[in-house]
């Protein structure tokens, strides 16, 4: 009988431990800041310029459609908003087709969007760094 039992539990924490790794890396933002670090470490490591492009954020999938909705999950959008246009009062702005990363460690200036479940997230990227910049916290009173 507790042999059965340790089988049955082992079995459950087994196939959970498997669908916490997928969910973790079919994450739009950890996929997105994954793919940001190994540009900067190709361009650093090479002494080239590496160009990321949204759509390689994906990599190569066994399912094409979870692949393409990371894709849609992904822009690159320029530092400042001047691309920005104001339609039926949503706010849109034109991505950018590339960031490219230098071979010094920085990197073109960018914000990253992410959107998914009904929610859209900015994440401004540092140029010299290529990290998130974090917000700044409210002052206190």
């Amino acid at each position: 009988m507790v042999i059965a039992l340790l089988g049955l539990m082992s079995m459950v924490l087994i196939g959970g431990t498997g669908r916490l790794l997928e969910s973790k890396r079919d994450n739009p933002e950890d996929m997105a800041l994954g793919a940001i670090v190994q540009a900067r470490q190709g361009a650093v490591s090479t002494g080239r310029i590496v160009d990321l492009r949204a759509e390689e954020i994906g990599g190569a999938s066994k399912d094409a459609d979870k692949t393409a909705a990371i894709e849609r999950a992904v822009r690159f959008l320029p530092l400042a908003m001047e691309a920005a246009s104001l339609v039926g009062g949503q706010l849109h702005e034109e991505a950018l087709p590339s960031v490219r990363f230098y071979a010094d460690g920085t990197c073109d200036p960018f914000r990253v969007e992410l959107t998914g479940g009904g929610s859209r997230r900015i994440l401004t990227i540092d140029p010299w760094t290529c990290t998130v910049i974090t917000p700044a916290m409210p002052a206190s009173p």
